[in-house]
């Protein structure tokens, strides 16, 4: 089947309709109380919470306290407009809260000495969380029932991981100003847009997004070429705003899919000077092949809601490229390329595969990979102290891979 090149263009009055019954159906959503009636799916993660607190002894002494709370309702978090007890209306059957362990109070305290007479205690102190996350069934007091996820923090605990003594006079001592870094990230259980619009108005911009493990993951840089972006979400592929958004000149630049929302970045000054996309069931090779036969390169690659989508583009100073797609990650290509000069230039997990594309003409000078449980703040920081930057983000098979370049 040919490459559709979609360049329709949409009336005004068509495009304010479908936003007009979006937003119908949103606050319909939005007003309808909810009950979690079955658990569907339930994985296990742990996140680490690193907190620096001070305790002075200046002339008064201080005494803290830390608390971590779980086990509860209120830290049961669900994809149906926030937690339960913090603005959430809805109610969870019996068998679901047996399932997460609702109600097993498992929050901590710890107090943490104070600093004799002089001196400031600098603690920090790691919150360690147990958290349940994966997918549960809701139905709307209209009959209404939808998958949605969750994530729930399911026990806790508190340990001091170092203390720093200081003079008060070294405590109150101002930090050296720090310009800000050029490229930051962030983790949350829901799509970030406040995020995402805090970090357009500070000067950066979207390099990366991805869901996975419950969690969504958005990398931010300003070195970037870019002058504009959008954030474009639905539930069904985005097609029309995608072909809207290519009329007033702006590029695909990252898909994701996550939490049954198809979420795409579209950027100006990509370079970028054409651009395809397709979706299908299997594996896009069809659609990569016949666009390499007419100068078109993969710049992303996605997996959602049982279809693959692929977009490529021209103007990307790519020379050649190359695909593989494996059940395991792909460690043995991945190193033959770099040996015949080839780059990560994509990397998405899905139907139960691994699928890297190889690339000559990227631009750059060194790249390095690692695959992690959790996600990779450690390799991200590493990376950053040595020069290098976020270049690939996914989560597949039960594990974080990212790819660092410079």
């Amino acid at each position: 089947m040919p490459l559709k090149h979609h360049l329709i263009k949409k009336s005004l009055i068509w495009v304010l309709v479908i936003l007009t019954a979006a937003c119908s159906e949103m606050q319909t959503f939005a007003n309808e109380s909810w009950t979690l009636v079955e658990l569907l799916q339930k994985r296990e993660r742990i996140d680490n919470v690193l907190e620096t607190i001070e305790v002075r002894n200046c002339g008064v002494v201080e005494s803290k306290t830390v608390e971590c709370s779980a086990g509860t309702s209120n830290e049961l978090n669900v994809s149906l407009g926030g937690s339960f007890g913090r603005g959430f209306s809805g109610s969870i059957e019996a068998s679901v809260s047996t399932g997460l362990g609702i109600g097993r109070d498992s929050g901590e305290s710890l107090d943490l000495p104070s600093p004799p007479d002089g001196v400031v205690y600098r603690y920090t102190v790691n919150k360690k969380y147990r958290v349940l996350i994966g997918d549960v069934l809701a139905r709307s007091s209209a009959g209404r029932e939808k998958t949605t996820g969750y994530t729930y923090h399911a026990s806790c605990s508190l340990r001091i991981e170092s203390v720093t003594t200081l003079t008060c006079a070294e405590a109150d001592r101002p930090e050296p100003t720090q310009p800000p870094p050029v490229e930051v990230w962030a983790t949350d259980s829901k799509l970030p847009r406040d995020m995402i619009k805090q970090r357009w108005d500070e000067g950066y911009h979207i390099t990366n997004l991805i869901y996975g493990d419950g969690i969504w993951a958005a990398v931010f840089s300003q070195r970037t070429n870019y002058t504009y972006q959008v954030l474009v979400t639905g539930s069904e592929f985005p097609k029309d705003v995608i072909e809207q958004k290519w009329d007033e000149g702006s590029r695909v630049m990252d898909l994701a899919y996550g939490d049954s929302v198809w979420a795409v970045i579209l950027s100006k000054g990509t370079g970028y000077t054409a651009q395809e996309w397709a979706t299908r069931s299997e594996f896009p090779q069809d659609v990569i092949k016949q666009g390499w036969d007419e100068g078109y390169y993969i710049t992303d690659l996605a997996y959602g809601n049982g279809v693959w989508a692929v977009v490529l583009s021209q103007g990307t100073g790519y020379t050649s490229q190359e695909w593989i797609s494996r059940s395991e990650f792909p460690q043995d290509v991945i190193k033959q390329g770099w040996d015949e000069g080839y780059y990560i230039t994509d990397l998405a997990y899905g139907d139960g595969v691994w699928a890297v594309i190889l690339s000559q003409g990227p631009g750059y000078t060194a790249q390095a990979w690692a695959t992690r449980s959790e996600f990779p703040h450690d390799v991200i920081r590493q990376g950053r102290d040595e020069g290098y930057s976020i270049t690939e983000l996914a989560y597949g098979n039960g594990a974080w891979a990212v790819v660092i370049s410079k």
